[in-house]
This record gives structure tokens, C-alpha cells and sequence, in this order.
């Protein structure tokens, strides 16, 4: 049931126009379909069930129109029922008595529809379908063409005029129809922009009624809990309007100057009424008795209508009671701060003098300068105390105007110096005329013909040590009080700072001079000792000339006895092979084999003695060149003896610094060693690595060899020290020194690790790549 009523809807769509084309067409198609039902059920009842068919058959067709309007398709149903419509029309005619059937009202009816579905395109097109279909009735009537009106045509008689005349109705018709219809939508569409207008405008003011509701409530809230007095006045000075509720009895309908003392009276009238002539705001400092007689600062102004005049005042009253109790206690202690802080910028500036590292007198004197400028005085005087002897010194002492130089002096027993030094608190004596007459030479400084009547004293404290007094006196009686015992207090703290500053100071100055003196003999020693590296280094190098002209007398002196007694055994051996015994033979050989260890151990003896005294041309050696290197070596090795099968597992070597020439030595005879002492393994290896480590690069060369007893190992890195026979393997027992030797020059270090049986590791060190 719910569908069926949602069929009979009209349909709707975004576009408004479009939504109202096809409410008219659902209406006019629904209306259409019902009316034609009607008559096709009254015709039918009385006998002419031929209407029903008719009429049954175009609803079939008004439902294909129905259809594509629900869809969108809203100009083709248009022009489908206009259609349907003027060709059942012109049906109609045609079967009856033509143009002058009461059916031909339906012509123009189809115009007015399709001035409301179509624009002005498809209402010119309809015009003219219903033109060309009425030249259609027409025609047949006047040539016969339909034998169902041709009786009519007898009886009525028809004109081609009539034609014209009824085209001509119709198109006056249609364009009256189409203008009253443009008109129409003209007005609709204006009405429908007024409506939205309304609406838009409408909702805007629904939405400022919100907000001025918001406002209002916000103010009065803002009002309402105002730290301020707000009041509203009228001409007469009543009171309209009150923000504090407690008060509201009190205040609203009385006067306000019931609530100003009468001496204020007649100016809050004048400011009242200066408000309401002028309407400029005015300004109130006075008593208000709102709660008891209080300061008030108050803001007067006007109220205006809606023709600018002033109707009412109001009046913003601020308690400034406490502020004006403030400000007055501020005034009263003005002064006071204003001594205060130039007292505070004396103390600043002797602060900064004390920071100064200059000798105690120009200390002394800037403090008296500044004290001086704020602490009135006719003495001044520093005392530093020397506690063993219980006596004062006067580094500085001012009277009347000038320095005097006073001697040291004891300190007097029960005298006020004397109290304040073991007390260590601050004195302040203001003497009368008779303790003035009574005061003892003894206790008198400077300018002995006058006698001080006040006095301050403070101690000088260098942390928890009494180094020294300070006093300031005048002459005028009762002449200081404690704020200026607790200036010169103030004062003593930086003075005695300054003293032991100085005391610092000069000591200084001692130890720098002691310091200067050892820095000349340092000099004249280090001029000594480049003098005595310059007379080593050229005795070194003579020593060095010396030990290259001792090895190549060595290595030649040597090396001809031994040519020659090789020489003379292989003439033996050769000469005399058929005559010589079995033993004899053997002689030579071993003859042989000595002289050729002897000649290996000289050439030995030379590349240690060169490793030690070859300049070092330290580059940079990178990875691929180092792991290059290595790889030549080894094929150099694996060389002497291309028989043997051994595993070699070079490894990644990090780059390094070193000499190039020496670095190559080094892994010859390490990997030399490690060749021969894996020659009695089965399956023999032999691994070269490296690895970063520390502020450098760590090299190994490990072996599955014969290995050592690592008790033996201190032994491993002397001149001609072996842990295996030369019958079991050759060598002469340098190598190692040698690989020592270079590794040491490069600021390196070689160490091994082994056992016995299980073959033995080399590690050395370098500089990394830098």
C-alpha cells in the first residue's frame, strides 16, 4: 500500500523547475487517465463499449507517460501526451462532424497545457501540430476524404476559410497563452526568489534575536558581577539602576548625594549637570558612604536615545581606598627608598672597586670617596688587626679633610676597638660633652685637637676571620643613627673583601715575578737543550755513518772468506767426487749448508740493521691496496714451494697509515713463518684479517701449524732466538725482530698467541686510515 501511494505522488527532483513540469504532467496525466475512465465506464453502461476500448487503449499510452516523467524524462513525456492528445483530437473529428464537433475546444486546451510543460520551442511546435492537424479535418471535409462526416459536410458545409479562420484563433490563441503562461512563470519565479528572500532574512533574524538574547545575558552577567559600583542617574541626581543586588534596597530610588559627604555635594551636581548639558564624560575622585566613608574614583557618562539626547547618567564608581592608603604609606617612605637606593648604588659601586684587582691603598681611598657621598663623617679610618700582638695598623685614615699617617698602635684595654674586635658586632656611641671631656689621648687619632661625639665602629670579616676594623665619627654631637651603623656594616663587607683582594693581589704579584724568573731559566735551559740535540743529532748521524761503513766492512768481510771456503768444498766435491769417502762427502755438504745459513743470517743481519735506520715515508695505504699487497705476498711464498697445497683465506683489511716498502716486510715474514711451520699439516691454512680497533686497525696472521708453548712467547721477538731446531725447520731467527723493529717504528705494537700443536697466531697494530 505504501508503493501504490508513493505512484500517486508527484515525482521531485534536484532541479525546482524541472519538479514543477512534472507535478503539472503527473496531475494533468492522472486527471486524464480518470476523466477518460469515467466516460469509457458511462458509455459503456449505456451501450457504446467501443468508448471503453478508445479510452482503455490511451491509457495504456498516458502510462508510458506517466512512466518517463517518474524517471526524469520529463520533455518527452511532455511530448508524448501533447502528442497522443492532439491525434485522439483530431480522431475524434474526423469520426464525427469535423471542425464543427464541441470537441474542437480541445485544440486550444492542448496549446494552454503546452504553454505549462514546454518552453516556447515546444509551444510553437504543439501550435503548430494543432494547425496542420485542423488543415487536416478540413481538407477531408471539403474533398470527401471521411465518409463518417461527410452527411455533416452537407448539412453544415465547410470552407477552406474556416481553416484559416480557426489557424488563425489558434495561433492568436497560443500566443496569448504563451505570453499569459511566460508572464505566470515570471511571477512564480519572482515569488519563489521573494519567498527564499523571506525565508533568508527571516532565519537571519531569528539568529540576531539569538545573539542579542546571548548578549544580553552575558552583559547583565558581565555587569552583575563587576568588581565595580555601576550606577544609573537621572537629572536629579535619583538612583534608576543598581548592578549589586545587596544594595538594590538602599540605593534605587534614593539620591546620590544622600551618599556623598555635604562639602561634595554641590560639585557632584555641577559634574551631573555638565554631563546631562554637554554629554561629555566626566571624572570623580572623592568620599562615597556606600560602606563607611571610602575613596571612590568615578567615570561619569551619558545615555543617549535615538535622537542623540542625554536621557540618563551612568556612573562606574571604583574603591580606591586601599590604593590612596598605599600611595600615601609610598609617599611617606619615598624618601626613605631614595636614600636607601643611593646607599645601595654606594655599596654597588665599592663592589665593583672591590672586583678591581689593583694594591689596597687605590682601593682604600675609592671606598672612602664613595662612602663620603652618603654617610656624613669627619673620620674615616681602616684598622687591620695583627692578633698575635693584639695592635691595630691604619692603612688609610681620613680627618678633617685630609690622609693622615698613623702609626700602629695597641689596642687599648676596655676600650670601645677593644670590645667590637672580640665581639665582632658593629658599635654606634654617640658621646655626651661630659664622655667627651673624659675620653683618653690614648684612644685619639688624626687630628688629636678634636674629639669625635659620634662614633660608629664595624668589623672587618673575611668570612669567619677578624682581619680589621672600619669606623666613620663626626664631631657633631648625637649625630648618627642605626640606619647609618647598618650603611657602614653595609661597607665593611666589601672593604675587607678588598683587603684580602690586595693581600691576594700582592701575593700575586710575588708569584708572577717568581714565575717570570722561572720561565727566563726554563728558556736558557731550553736554549741548552737544543744546543746539546743539536750536538747529539750530529753525533748520532756520525754514528749512523759509522754503523753503515761497520755493515757493509761486515757484510763484505764476511761474506769473502765465506765465498771462498764455499768455492774450495764445491772444487772438492767436484774434483775429487770418485776419490772422497762417504764421510767426506758429507763434510762438504754440511759445508755447504753452513756457509749458506751463514749468508742468509748476514743478509738478515743487514735488513734489521737497514729497518732501523730507513726513513719512514708514512701514506695512506687503503683497503684494496693493502689486501693487494698481501695477495702478492703470498703468491711470492706459495712460490718457493708451488708443490704444496695450502688454504689461504685472505680477508677485508682496513686501510692504514705506514711505509709502504716496511709494511710488505713485515707481512713477508710473518706469512713466511706461517708457510713453513704448516708444512707438516695435511690440510694447511693460513688466514690474514684486520679489523678496526680502538684509534686504529688490528692485522693478524693465524696458522694451524706446529704452534708454541706460550711461556716461550718473550722469546719469539729477540735477534736470533728460536723455539725449533734448524734441522726441523729453517731460519735464522730474525724475522721476528724484524717484524718487531718496523711495527715499533710505526708506533704500533706485535704480540702472538699460541699452543703447542694447535698452530699460532701474529697480531700487530697500526694507525688507521685517515
Amino acid at each position: 500500500m505504501k508503493r501504490f501511494f508513493h505512484w500517486l505522488s508527484p515525482p521531485a527532483f534536484d532541479d525546482k523547475r524541472k519538479t514543477l513540469t512534472a507535478g503539472y504532467l503527473h496531475s494533468i496525466v492522472l486527471t486524464l487517465v480518470g476523466i477518460g475512465l469515467l466516460i469509457g465506464l458511462i458509455n459503456a453502461w449505456h451501450g457504446f463499449a467501443g468508448t471503453f476500448w478508445r479510452v482503455l487503449g490511451a491509457s495504456l499510452f498516458m502510462a508510458l507517460v506517466y512512466a518517463l516523467n517518474r524517471r526524469g524524462h520529463v520533455t518527452a513525456a511532455s511530448y508524448l501526451l501533447l502528442g497522443i492528445s492532439i491525434i485522439l483530437i483530431t480522431l475524434e473529428l474526423i469520426t464525427d462532424e469535423g471542425i464543427h464537433d464541441r470537441a474542437i475546444v480541445l485544440y486550444p486546451l492542448s496549446i494552454v497545457v503546452a504553454s505549462l510543460l514546454l518552453q516556447r520551442k515546444g509551444v510553437i511546435l504543439m501550435t503548430i501540430a494543432v494547425i496542420l492537424s485542423i488543415l487536416l479535418v478540413v481538407l477531408g471535409e471539403m474533398y470527401g476524404l471521411f465518409p463518417e462526416i461527410r452527411d455533416n459536410l452537407l448539412r453544415h458545409g465547410t470552407h477552406l476559410a474556416d481553416a484559416v479562420l480557426l489557424s488563425l484563433l489558434i495561433l492568436i490563441g497560443a500566443v496569448i497563452t504563451s505570453m499569459l503562461s511566460k508572464s505566470l512563470l515570471d511571477m512564480l519565479n519572482e515569488t519563489r526568489r521573494n519567498e527564499a528572500a523571506l525565508a533568508q532574512a527571516n532565519q537571519f533574524l531569528v539568529h540576531q534575536a539569538e545573539l542579542l538574547r546571548s548578549s544580553e545575558m552575558r552583559w547583565r552577567s558581565l555587569i552583575e558581577t563587576a568588581p565595580n559600583m555601576i550606577l544609573s542617574l537621572g537629572r536629579d541626581g535619583t538612583i534608576l539602576f543598581n548592578n549589586k543586588l545587596r544594595y538594590q534596597d538602599r540605593l534605587v530610588g534614593k539620591k546620590v548625594f544622600d551618599f556623598i559627604p555635604a562639602e561634595q555635594a554641590e560639585v557632584a551636581q555641577q559634574i551631573i549637570d555638565r554631563v546631562f548639558d554637554t554629554g561629555e564624560r566626566a571624572y570623580y575622585e572623592g568620599i562615597i558612604r556606600f560602606d563607611g566613608d571610602r575613596w571612590h574614583s568615578v567615570s561619569v557618562g551619558p545615555v543617549r536615545d535615538v535622537n542623540g539626547q542625554v536621557i540618563s547618567l551612568t556612573v562606574v564608581a571604583s574603591d580606591i581606598d586601599e590604593y590612596r592608603k598605599v600611595v600615601e604609606s609610598l609617599n611617606a617612605s619615598q624618601e626613605l627608598i631614595q636614600q636607601r637606593a643611593a646607599q645601595l648604588a654606594v655599596l654597588n659601586q665599592i663592589g665593583r672597586e672591590v672586583s678591581k684587582l689593583s694594591d689596597l691603598q687605590t682601593t682604600l681611598k675609592s671606598i672612602l670617596a664613595q662612602v663620603r657621598s652618603v654617610l656624613p663623617l669627619d673620620v674615616f679610618y681602616v684598622a687591620l688587626l695583627d692578633s698575635s700582638k693584639m695592635a691595630l695598623t691604619f692603612p688609610i685614615l681620613y680627618d678633617s679633610g685630609k690622609l693622615w699617617d698613623e702609626p700602629a698602635m695597641p689596642i687599648p684595654p676596655g676600650s670601645w676597638l677593644e670590645s667590637v674586635v672580640r665581639s665582632r658586632q658593629p658599635a654606634l656611641i654617640n658621646r655626651t660633652q661630659e664622655e667627651m671631656q673624659q675620653a683618653q689621648p690614648a684612644t685619639m687619632l688624626g687630628d688629636r685637637t678634636k674629639k669625635s661625639a659620634s662614633i660608629l665602629i664595624a668589623p672587618l670579616l673575611a668570612g669567619e676571620k677578624l682581619i680589621g676594623i672600619v669606623s666613620a665619627q663626626s664631631y657633631t654631637l648625637n649625630h648618627y643613627t642605626q640606619e647609618h651603623l647598618d650603611l657602614l656594616t653595609g661597607v665593611s663587607y666589601p672593604t675587607a673583601i678588598a683587603i684580602e683582594n690586595a693581600r691576594l693581589y700582592e701575593a700575586l704579584q710575588v708569584e708572577l715575578e717568581e714565575r717570570r724568573r722561572i720561565e727566563w731559566e726554563v728558556r736558557q735551559l731550553n736554549v741548552e737543550l737544543e744546543q746539546r740535540v743539536v750536538e747529539r743529532t750530529a753525533e748520532l748521524q756520525n754514528a749512523n755513518q759509522e754503523l753503515e761503513a761497520f755493515t757493509y766492512s761486515i757484510s763484505h768481510d764476511l761474506r769473502a772468506p765465506l765465498r771462498t771456503i764455499d768455492g774450495y768444498a764445491h772444487i772438492l766435491s767436484e774434483d775429487l767426487r770418485n776419490e772422497l769417502g762417504e764421510d767426506a762427502r758429507l763434510y762438504l755438504q754440511r759445508i755447504h749448508e753452513g756457509v749458506d745459513r751463514m749468508s742468509h743470517l748476514i743478509d738478515d743481519l743487514l735488513l734489521f740493521s737497514r729497518t732501523s735506520r730507513q726513513p719512514l715515508n708514512v701514506k695512506r695505504i687503503t683497503s684494496a691496496e693493502l689486501s693487494q699487497m698481501v695477495r702478492e705476498v703470498v703468491a711470492l711464498v706459495q712460490a718457493s714451494e708451488p708443490g704444496r697445497s695450502v688454504d689461504w683465506r685472505i680477508m677485508d683489511l682496513p686501510g692504514c697509515q705506514a711505509d709502504a716498502s716496511l709494511l710488505r716486510q713485515v707481512f713477508v715474514n710473518l706469512i713466511e713463518n706461517a708457510f713453513k711451520y704448516t708444512r707438516q699439516q695435511k690440510q694447511a691454512w693460513v688466514m690474514v684479517s684486520g679489523e678496526p680497533h680502538d684509534n686504529g686497525n688490528v692485522y693478524c696472521v693465524r696458522d694451524n701449524g706446529v704452534g708454541f708453548d706460550m711461556k716461550y712467547a718473550t722469546k719469539l721477538f729477540g735477534v736470533f732466538q728460536r723455539l725449533h731446531l734448524p734441522e726441523e725447520y729453517e731460519g735464522t731467527g730474525v724475522g721476528l725482530a724484524i717484524v718487531q723493529r718496523i711495527i715499533q717504528r710505526h708506533g704500533g705494537k706485535v704480540w702472538a698467541e699460541s699452543q703447542a700443536g694447535q698452530g699460532a697466531a701474529f697480531f700487530f697494530t697500526l694507525s688507521r686510515d685517515g
